[in-house]
This record gives C-alpha cells, sequence and structure tokens, in this order.
C-alpha cells in the first residue's frame, strides 16, 4: 500500500528512500539474508504496533468515538529515550498516531507533525498520550503476561 501511495503522489523522495531499501536487500544482500531481514522487521514492527495499541483503552461496541476521537483513545505514542538508533529502530512507529491520523503522509515527515498534533489536541481539550519507550514495552509485556495467564 505505501509503494502504490508513492507512486500515486510521485513522491520522488520516498520512491528513492524505498528502492534504496529493497535494491540493496535484493542486490547486496544472500537471499536468506533478505528474506530474514523481512522476517526480522516484521517481528520488530509487530512488537512495537502491539506495544502502542494492546495496552490503551479498549471500547466497546455501543461506544463508538467519531474517528479522531477513536484514535487518541485507542493510541499512545512512545518518547524515545536512547537517541536515534532508537527512533529509527522504532521505524517510525513511535509516532503511531501521527500514522493513523494521517495514513499516507511519509514516515520521514511524522516527527515535524507531531508538534503540531500535539497543539491541535491540546487547543481541543483532547488527551495527547505519549510515554516513554521503556515504560510502553513494560506495560505491553505486563498485558501479554495477565492475558496469557487468563
Amino acid at each position: 500500500h505505501s509503494a502504490q501511495c508513492v507512486f500515486e503522489r510521485k513522491d520522488v523522495k520516498e520512491a528513492a528512500l524505498l528502492s534504496v531499501n529493497y535494491l540493496w536487500l535484493a542486490l547486496c544482500m544472500p537471499w536468506q539474508v533478505a528474506i530474514g531481514s523481512i522476517f526480522v522487521g516484521g517481528f520488530l514492527v509487530g512488537g512495537l504496533v502491539s506495544a502502542t495499541h494492546q495496552s490503551e483503552e479498549i471500547m466497546l461496541a455501543g461506544d463508538q468515538p467519531d474517528f479522531i476521537a477513536g484514535q487518541f483513545r485507542s493510541t499512545r505514542d512512545a518518547e524515545t529515550q536512547f537517541g536515534p538508533i532508537e527512533t529509527w529502530l522504532w521505524g517510525g512507529m513511535d509516532t503511531q498516531l501521527t500514522h493513523h491520523l494521517l495514513p499516507s503522509l511519509p514516515r520521514y515527515k511524522y516527527h515535524e507533525v507531531r508538534p503540531i498534533i500535539i497543539e491541535w489536541a491540546r487547543s481541543r481539550g483532547i488527551e495527547y498520550r505519549m510515554s516513554p519507550s521503556t515504560k510502553i514495552l513494560s506495560d505491553n509485556f505486563a498485558t501479554l503476561k495477565r492475558v496469557a495467564s487468563q
């Protein structure tokens, strides 16, 4: 889906970055490493996406807020604490709310837009949720442990 959006919008910068990533995998890595990279990347994304969602508010069928309110209530952003390498490892998932509100925005713009979203929410009395990455990950682990023991 993201590659489709990139080409439809003719986003040259994002297309170049995607191309470099996949060309590097295809041309510079043995196929086993390329496939392993995709699986490890998927595992990391799965863990980080679940961490920014699973421990959040559960909304019942009768409790249907509008789209914007639902995103703010069911998603939390992560505040990375260990510098640019940690931010890179999160792969944009530390700005999960921005991703939900603006799904076709290129990932490299998420951090630029975050302060605008924070201010927009504050001016409307909407709670913007962001916690240190270590707390989000530990809360998610506790949620998984609790659910597994039920």
